[in-house]
């Protein structure tokens, strides 16, 4: 269709008649690319050697989406078509993620690239400290307060705060007890790094309706200049999150 604008796009549907006879209605589901448009690739600024990595960029209708990875020994998996995970690999440097989208049977956008740079320094001291509350959900005023409540499948962003005498600048990952109070409803619980788009697939807390848990973790920070941490509800109701922190990793 020349001139077509992304506007254009949707459900079309054609009924043939001949001879006054109709025939069956048929549709198809048309998606009108803009080009160029380069896709919006996700992935970490940083990882550690060894670790495990995800890149995704957003789906759409009609799209492939082809990967390549260097820098990372050649290992990395398809989870979606859009979306991986790849290994870093055992030493420092730096690794490259690429993505072409193609939309249709021969239409592909340009290609999107991120460099990630592979950290080879990783924490090796551990520094205790007085046990501190670093937030509350249920707090409104003070310097853990962190209201309101996680709502239903809701994923937060949160600056880690500084009042526990944790060095932010250099920490790499603390040592907490993370508790869930007065949940609506049955579910879990995901804390993870804040410059992560994607929540792992692994929970840190599984709570029923009305209980009170709690568990033991070594989380780790954002590796970006944000020192932050998300937290994702995965139950249909709403959630109190308490943080408390006991030492540090650098």
């Amino acid at each position: 269709m020349p001139g077509a604008q992304p506007a254009d796009g949707g459900l079309y549907t054609v009924v043939a008649t001949k001879g006054g006879c109709p025939s069956p209605r048929d549709s198809v589901l048309v998606r009108v690319a803009p080009f160029p448009e380069v896709p919006v690739l996700d992935a970490p600024s940083s990882i550690y050697v060894g670790a495990v990595g995800e890149a995704s960029v957003e789906e759409h209708l009609g799209s492939t989406y082809a990967w390549t990875v260097t820098g990372a020994n050649g290992t990395y998996w398809e989870i979606d078509p859009f979306r991986i995970r790849f290994l870093a690999p055992a030493t420092g440097g730096t690794m490259k993620v690429r993505v072409v989208e193609t939309v249709g049977a021969s239409c592909p956008q340009p290609l999107a690239e991120k460099t990630i740079v592979v950290e080879d320094k990783v924490p090796t001291r551990f520094y205790p400290v007085t046990p501190c509350r670093l937030m509350d959900t249920r707090e409104s005023s003070g310097a853990s307060a962190a209201a309101p409540a996680l709502g239903a499948n809701e994923t937060r962003w949160v600056a880690l705060p500084v009042h526990c005498g944790i060095p932010l600048a250099t920490a790499r990952s603390l040592s907490v007890n993370q508790t869930v109070t007065q949940p609506a409803a049955a579910g879990d619980l995901v804390v993870y790094r804040g410059d992560l788009e994607t929540a792992p697939v692994t929970s840190n807390v599984s709570f029923g309706a009305g209980k009170t848990r709690a568990n033991n973790g070594i989380l780790e920070i954002s590796r970006d200049a944000m020192q932050a941490i998300r937290i994702r509800n995965r139950s249909a109701g709403t959630v109190h999150f308490i943080l408390d922190v006991n030492g540090y990793f650098e």
